[in-house]
């Protein structure tokens, strides 16, 4: 199975809730731009800070949480 292929059967049952973050995320990964726009660079700094603080979750609780 293609990359592709395989990224497509992955996509199809997603939820539509999802699917605009998918498209969000590939539509920013295809930007040329090698810079943050302000709202981005507080995200990460945002994140960081979390990660500091000891807050986070591992990937099997964040999508029991979102019914992943």
């Amino acid at each position: 199975m293609s990359t592709q292929e395989n990224l497509l059967r992955l996509i199809d049952p997603l939820d539509d809730r999802w699917l605009d973050e998918v498209l969000d995320y590939v539509q920013w990964i295809q930007e040329v731009a090698d810079t943050l726009t302000p709202v981005e660079w507080e995200r990460v700094q945002r994140g960081e800070q979390e990660l500091v603080q000891g807050d986070r979750v591992s990937l099997s609780e964040w999508r029991r949480q979102h019914g992943i």
